[in-house]
């Protein structure tokens, strides 16, 4: 017999996956730095086929909606407009 309840053992799961998540969307942001986590390994062979956790690489991406959304948006390209210098004719 452990010394643990039911709701423990389920709570500290819900807990190791959380963090587990945490660590992945992490390492799979650009810019942040890498992050380790204890259990990875372990949880990796767990959840590495549940559509929860997000995959490590997407081979293929739709950016037509990106670009919809982004015009959408108001974040169109700025075009520079060259400035025109009128002179005085001279007599």
């Amino acid at each position: 017999m452990y010394p643990f309840a039911d709701a423990q053992c389920a709570s500290r799961m819900k807990t190791l996956v959380r963090q587990y998540k945490t660590v992945k969307d992490n390492n799979n942001t650009s810019g942040c730095k890498r992050k380790t986590y204890m259990y990875e390994k372990e949880l990796d062979s767990l959840y590495k086929a549940n559509p929860n956790i997000p995959p490590q690489f997407v081979l293929d991406e739709d950016n037509e909606e990106d670009e919809d959304a982004d015009v959408k948006r108001g974040k169109r390209r700025k075009t520079l407009k060259k400035k025109v210098m009128i002179h005085p004719v001279q007599k």
